[in-house]
């Protein structure tokens, strides 16, 4: 009711401003140059506008595909209305369902042009940048419906060329509102664009991530030899699950230490096994993940399982998510490692040749395919070619030294797949920040500092929020865990990536709220640009 109410009121107060709002102009409205955000990537946060404003020039008439909306572009009073409600930290004051963030990765060594663009109902989409550079990421703030027509009709199009390719390749990015709560984003290849994951004249549904979440599509490498985010086409679907196996002839001759892995924080803790063990832990500040592990491996294409693990009173072995406090559990649990050990069996029985590494005992000799290693040799330094060489799949078991101290006799070897950090040396730092900002900040740094180099200590980045002890307590019911880890993932898009070079990277993307698959296409355009050094000498330095 409270919510209806203001926008009631936002709507009585614009149309007696109307006047007022109309004389604005395009430097009324806070914005970051992409000279600004390169220089200071943590800017680079959602909501906020990462290049100048962009006259759109184009009339309706000049696109010919069906499905584009079939209404005339507008510089009402609406566009304008909505520059008066953002604020300094990049967030919307007046958030819709019909709000998303749209990023665009150029991994590839040619220039973007923007060719045309048309919007209905929408505001900023004017805004999408005259040019994307080889090697960088720009994230657009779409704000859709603002409440004029009907708002199944709000839609907004732009088009990009790749310039320097022998033949013509574009995609456009398309906005749809399929009623007042839902969105689409979706992208269409246009010429000769194909890639490794989407064929000719292929459509990509990027999802409905909205604001503060966000969606995003990745294009990697270099003509004739293409990644991308997965897509439908004229000749069908194609999908790439064992995407490890796919980069060996790129990556396969690098140790551990020099790869890109994606992570998942609390891997088996998602909505659908979670139970609470006090009051004020639901699901809303415990829960880190949408899918469970199966589903993990498979569309999202994680590759490291974090685990915390309680012994229930039962005596099962469960996912733990809380904290112990005067002697007492507080939190909640979620799968049984029992069922995980089962998931992690059934995606490499169906998918040979991953390499999965589950880090958290007799439970775990039932794990499949775990890895044979030597002794006395710092596995970090062993290739993926030979731990997952022949199309044979891998599974490493890692654990904190503590446990190895606690059982040194009785501790499984490395020949049994079971490491520790003695042998297996990792480095990682929590920025313990409710804030993305300072947590962007913070990890970044970190980064700097602990991987200067390619062959430094494997890191594994924790890109995660932390919940305060009043924040557990008084977050709105209607904002989650998932949430936030949403937020960050919209983040990560332009404030990481813009940062990574092929000397400084991390090995390890432990996230929250991992969904869509989207990891896969960052994955794969990680290790080719900047660990197989295949995109272009943009990765040489920051964007």
């Amino acid at each position: 009711m409270a919510r209806n109410l203001r926008g009631f009121l936002l709507g009585v107060y614009s149309l007696l401003l109307c006047p007022l709002i109309l004389q604005g102009t395009a430097t009324d409205s806070p914005r970051i140059d992409v000279s600004q955000a390169s220089q200071d990537a943590v800017t680079a946060l959602p909501g906020a506008y990462y290049h100048g404003r962009i006259n759109s020039t184009t009339t309706p008439e000049e696109f010919r595909h069906q499905g584009r909306s079939s209404h005339t572009a507008s510089s009402s009073w609406v566009d304008d209305l909505g520059k008066r409600f953002e604020f300094a930290s990049g967030r919307r004051a007046l958030s819709s369902p019909s709000d998303t963030n749209i990023a665009l990765i150029n991994a590839t060594p040619y220039r973007w042009r923007r060719v045309s663009i048309h919007q209905y109902q929408m505001v900023y989409w004017d805004q999408w940048p005259d040019c994307i550079n080889p090697g960088e990421s720009i994230s657009h703030a779409a704000f859709g419906y603002r409440g004029v027509g009907q708002a199944k009709d709000t839609a907004g199009e732009v088009v990009y060329q790749i310039e320097g390719t022998s033949r013509t390749m574009a995609f456009e990015v398309q906005y749809r509102m399929r009623s007042s709560r839902k969105l689409e984003i979706c992208v269409y290849f246009e010429g000769v664009l194909e890639t490794s994951t989407a064929p000719r004249c292929s459509f990509m549904g990027l999802g409905s991530s909205k604001a503060p979440g966000g969606v995003s599509f990745i294009l990697a490498g270099y003509e004739g030899n293409m990644t991308s985010t997965t897509g439908c086409g004229c000749e069908g679907c194609r999908q790439d699950i064992t995407w490890m196996n796919t980069l060996l002839p790129q990556i396969g001759h690098l140790p551990l230490r020099e790869i890109i892995m994606p992570r998942s924080h609390h891997a088996a803790l998602s909505k659908g096994v979670f139970t609470s063990k006090n009051v004020g832990v639901g699901k809303r500040n415990t829960v880190t993940q949408i899918n469970g592990v199966g589903e993990q491996l498979r569309t999202d294409r994680v590759r490291v399982l974090d685990t915390r693990v309680l012994l229930s009173r039962h005596g099962e072995f469960l996912e733990a998510h809380g904290t112990l406090f005067k002697r007492q559990w507080y939190g909640g649990t979620g799968a049984n490692l029992e069922d995980v050990v089962d998931e992690v069996n059934r995606f490499n029985e169906e998918n040979p040749g991953e390499l999965i590494i589950w880090d958290f005992y007799e439970l775990l000799y039932k794990v499949n395919h775990r890895a044979t290693l030597p002794d006395d040799v710092d596995i970090t330094t062993i290739s993926l070619k030979q731990l997952i060489g022949h199309r044979k799949s891998a599974v490493i078991l890692h654990f904190s030294s503590k446990w190895k101290d606690a059982n040194p006799e009785t501790f499984p070897p490395p020949s049994q797949g079971f490491t520790h950090n003695g042998n297996f040396p990792t480095r990682t730092t929590w920025s313990e920040q409710y804030s993305v900002e300072k947590m962007s900040r913070h990890q970044l740094h970190e980064l700097e500092v602990h991987r200067p180099r390619r062959d430094a200590t494997l890191y594994d980045m924790q890109w995660l929020r932390t919940l305060t002890s009043i924040t557990v307590v008084t977050m709105p019911d209607d904002f989650t865990v998932i949430d936030m880890g949403r937020e960050s993932m919209t983040a990560l898009r332009t404030a990481l990536w813009n940062r990574l070079t092929d000397r400084t990277y991390p090995n390890w993307l432990t996230l929250d709220a991992i969904d869509g698959g989207e990891l896969r296409a960052l994955a794969i355009a990680m290790n080719r640009c900047f660990v197989a050094r295949e995109c272009g000498d943009w990765v040489k330095s920051p964007r």
